[in-house]
Parts: C-alpha cells; structure tokens; sequence
C-alpha cells in the first residue's frame, strides 16, 4: 500500500469509532512516552504508612486511570489495586454501588480536567475523596 492509501485508511478508521462510544473518541490518557514517568508519581500514592489510606487510594485511582497506560481495562485494574490496597487497612469499597452511581465518573472526569489548577484539583479531589468514602466500610463491621 501506497502512503496516500494508508492515510485514506486512517481517515476511515476515524470516522467510525470501534466502541460503542459514537463520535466521542475513547479516553487516551497521557503520552506514550510520559507513562512510566507519570506512574511512578502515581503508585507512592499507596503507602503501607498513608495516615488516610481511603484518600490515598482515591488520589492514587483518580490519577491512574489518567495517565491510562493500558490500552483496556485501566478502571478494572486500578479497582483490582485499590480493593487490595483498602483490604491491607482493613477496608473495603462497595465498587458495584459506587459505579451503579453516574456521578462518580462524573467526579472523577472533573477532577482530570482540573488537573492543572491546583487549588481546584485539590477541592475536587476532596469532593471525590468524599464521596468514595460513602462506599468504604471497615471489613470488621461486615457480616459475611
């Protein structure tokens, strides 16, 4: 295939998105080349020694999926580490409440879009904090 060709490929691929998502392109995250960069600012957010782990683990999952180095599966695998995470202090989130919620994902696309003013990134944060803490129990409170 010629370059022309190729370019008229990409052209048709963009115009008719895989997902079911429409014309709203999928969330791509950061550049390839600033992931690992990105990561390893991310993942200290989860300290065995974090004074709150529940905020922690919030800031730790707003800002992985963000930087979204996966091509699939980022909001799966960063509840796999903050579920871990949470149970290591005692905890546990409610994932299938939360999400059956719009406003978390609502929240959280508010946070990244203030990621660069730090005031309102940290009062959204806060508000994101808050809210996920709604859905955190402590394991020893739970019947099972």
């Amino acid at each position: 295939m010629t370059s022309p060709e190729l370019d008229y490929l990409a052209e048709l691929m963009a115009a008719f998105p895989v997902s079911g998502r429409g014309n709203k392109p999928p969330f791509t995250g950061i550049a390839a080349g600033e992931i690992e960069k990105a990561l390893q600012d991310v993942f200290p957010h989860l300290s065995k020694d974090a004074s709150n782990p529940i905020a922690a683990c919030v800031t730790f999952y707003q800002q992985f999926v963000r930087v979204h180095p996966f091509y699939d599966a980022n909001g799966r695998i960063a509840r796999l580490l903050v579920s871990l995470y949470l149970d290591y202090h005692g905890f546990y989130v409610d994932w299938g409440d939360l999400q059956r919620q719009d406003r978390w994902i609502k929240m959280l696309n508010d946070c990244h879009k203030r990621q660069k003013q730090t005031k309102k990134y940290e009062e959204y944060l806060g508000y994101l904090v808050s809210y996920f803490s709604k859905y955190v129990s402590e394991k020893s409170s739970l019947e099972f």
